[in-house]
């Protein structure tokens, strides 16, 4: 039978006989072979396993999209109390803004805390189930001093109008123009700031609309970053390709907050920002920037920051340290320090044990 690897040489008798150098070729040629069925082995569990974790990244981010998502399911009693502070449920100690705002067939309300504001929303249709109800309680209150003196004003106002003029958009123009006056009498400063509390509410709202996009970015972006990790694997490269991108890749786990993408998950509002990308971020926590951090950050454009829900407007925030530019280089170039390392010692090892050679001449 043909050898696979090249004609066998035959005897003069007829039976086949090889050389050494001859054997030593077939030998070659049969180790070749087994060298690239490794190889071409070793570069498909490194698809796969890539792959594998693209479809991890998916599976947290479908698991934490409800729990980051800028705005959660409210209700329409808590609602009428954020507009109009109308207890609908009876008397709660539950503490809602005074910021609201209509879009897309959602109210919008907020919950405000030290770090920042909790938004949810809840469909039209349901709150205005209930605006009957609230326009009673209104009419009824009286000099109820649960109710401030503004929401009854613009109520008073509202009720003077033509029956087709009283709808509840109207009402609430009608208590937000009597809110602004009663501030620029009491405390000015304080309307300036209630108008940029607002805007800062809005704004979470607007937001809500491009959370779709927030989650397809941290797919995309995650699932690249662990190829370029795994690119020597997948495409057999040495150790030279590993340290290459050792070197390289806190920098880039880093660059979507040094380009404003959940920047404020190194703050005390914890994470935020993003989806799975702000909790990854905790493990990074605690450095400090330098001056030339700075320099470089003040002059890098935030192009990701509309991608990044806003955790609307904070009490208090102090820093909990996030690693600059240059501890992201530093931090890379002692994991290619490491890989080097790594193969130095596996080279040692090798020369160090491996078993010599027995020719015949040595006997």
């Amino acid at each position: 039978m043909r050898s696979s690897f090249g004609p066998t040489p035959q005897r003069d008798d007829g039976s086949s006989s090889a050389t050494g150098p001859e054997l030593a070729a077939l030998g070659g040629r049969v180790y070749m072979f087994g060298i690239r069925s490794i190889v071409r082995q070793h570069r498909t569990l490194g698809w796969v396993t890539a792959v594998a974790m693209s479809v991890v990244i998916a599976a947290a981010l479908t698991w934490l999209a409800p729990r980051m998502a800028p705005a959660r399911r409210g209700d329409s009693a808590t609602f009428w109390k954020a507009a109009l502070r109308v207890e609908l449920n009876g008397p709660s100690n539950r503490l809602v803004g005074p910021a609201y705002c209509q879009l897309d067939g959602w109210y919008y309300y907020e919950e405000p805390h030290f770090h920042g504001t909790h938004l949810y929303r809840v469909p039209v249709d349901e709150a205005l189930a209930d605006f009957g109800r609230v326009s009673e309680a209104l009419r009824a209150a009286g000099d109820d001093q649960t109710i401030p003196s503004y929401v009854r004003a613009g109520f008073e106002k509202w009720s003077e109008r033509p029956a087709v003029e009283q709808s509840p958009e109207v009402l609430f123009a009608d208590v937000k123009t009597a809110r602004r006056e009663y501030w620029k009498i009491r405390n000015p400063d304080l309307l300036a700031r209630a108008d940029q509390y607002e805007q800062e509410v809005v704004l979470c709202c607007l937001r809500t609309r491009w959370y779709w996009a927030t989650l397809l970015f941290e797919w995309l972006y995650l699932s690249g970053l662990v190829l370029f990790a795994a690119w020597p694997w997948v495409r057999g490269q040495g150790w030279r390709g590993w340290a290459i991108r050792a070197g390289l890749l806190p920098l880039q786990f880093m660059l979507p907050v040094y380009l404003g993408y959940a920047a404020t998950s190194f703050t005390s509002a914890g994470p935020s920002g993003g989806v799975l990308y702000p909790w990854l971020l905790r493990l990074v926590q605690g450095y400090r920037c330098n001056d030339l951090d700075r320099l470089i950050l003040s002059h890098l454009p935030p192009v990701l920051e509309p991608l990044s829900p806003s955790i609307g407007p904070a009490m208090v925030l102090s820093s909990r340290g996030m690693p600059g530019p240059t501890t992201a280089l530093l931090l890379g170039a002692l994991a290619a320090a490491g890989v080097f390392a790594i193969e130095k010692v596996r080279n040692y090892s090798v020369r160090r044990y491996r078993p010599s050679t027995v020719t015949p001449a040595s006997l």
